[in-house]
């Protein structure tokens, strides 16, 4: 991997992020909360502030709207993420609502379906991304779709910042990642779920490479196969899997107290491409990524990870990797 400029990071579907911390979670009941926290999300924004918090440098760009909009962004300027956003006119940007409850084994989530943004809208980010992006930049699109977006649309602004010359990573799901796959990005970062829904709707056919082992060593090499330089499919607390031309990479992170999970692969993506930017190494990179996933998991929201912190858990991810051709 070698040195770029800039993270640039493409939040579609941008929203507030609010999270409730209860004591318990009663359905059809009134609930009390103990305590809330709002900060500027969306899954493109969390990894813009993964980056900014490592060290790197990155811009925030994608559609806002309304008073919603406007917290988004004062928010990412206030914590010091530079951001260049296309405000649109098709209502509110959205609230997405987590609630953390101490009698529940996992955070539940509620998320809006986002801001309507017209083909105009497309144009006038494809524009803006036309200066945002350099030939040696990282361009990270993250998130679901906004209504009025189509997958089409996402290929169209991956096309483009291929064609400028930057490293294009898309971490979202369903038809819209099968779409980007065609386009052949650098990367992209699936869940385990959104992986196997993918290989289930693509009918794909394996082959018989070297993959024995874990059961998703052939899903990465497939989407290799596909275009795809660098896949990785993350697996939760469990770490992820990826691989390049020549090797296959099993990465697992060390053991943390987990307090919220949400935005762990967000923190990971930020991890990872901060590794692009600063590392020579490969291994260094998948650790670094490993790292900010786990301390990620031990915040209470998405993305407050600490660089110090982020680089003495580095040490301890083992990272499994083999040859694969």
């Amino acid at each position: 991997m070698s040195r770029a400029g800039r993270a640039v990071c493409v939040t579609l579907n941008a929203a507030i992020d609010r999270t409730y911390y209860s004591e318990y979670l009663r359905i059809g009941q009134g609930n009390r909360v103990t305590r809330t926290i709002a900060q500027a999300g969306g899954k493109g924004n969390n990894v813009a502030r993964a980056i900014h918090r490592l060290g790197g440098t990155v811009v925030s760009t994608g559609f806002v709207g309304g008073q919603n909009g406007r917290f988004i962004v004062d928010g990412l300027s206030r914590e010091g993420i530079c951001n260049d956003f296309c405000e649109v006119s098709g209502g509110e940007s959205r609230v997405c609502l987590t609630i953390v409850s101490a009698d529940q084994p996992s955070p539940t989530e509620i998320m809006e379906p986002g801001i309507h943004v017209t083909s105009e809208d497309v144009q006038r980010l494809s524009s803006k991304l036309q200066y945002l992006v350099g030939p040696d930049d990282v361009v990270i699109f993250s998130g679901s779709l906004p209504p009025g977006c189509s997958a089409e649309d996402l290929t169209n602004l991956i096309s483009l910042a291929k064609q400028i010359g930057a490293r294009v990573i898309v971490d979202t799901s369903g038809e819209a990642l099968e779409r980007a796959i065609e386009s052949k990005p650098y990367a992209v970062k699936p869940n385990e779920q959104e992986a196997a829904v993918l290989v289930k709707s693509a009918q794909w056919e394996l082959g018989t490479s070297r993959c024995n082992g874990h059961p998703l060593r052939r899903q990465v090499v497939r989407l290799h196969q596909r275009g795809v330089d660098f896949p990785i499919i993350t697996l939760g607390a469990n770490g992820a899997i990826a691989c390049d031309a020549e090797r296959i990479y099993e990465i697992t992170p060390p053991g943390v107290a987990a307090i919220n999970t949400v935005g762990s692969g967000d923190a990971f993506l930020g991890g990872f491409v901060y590794g692009m930017l600063e590392c020579q190494d490969t291994v260094q990179t998948l650790a670094l990524a490993a790292a900010a996933g786990a301390v990620n998991a031990t915040r209470e929201s998405a993305a407050a990870i600490d660089k110090a912190e982020v680089f003495r858990l580095a040490a301890d991810v083992r990272i499994m990797s083999t040859r694969w051709p």
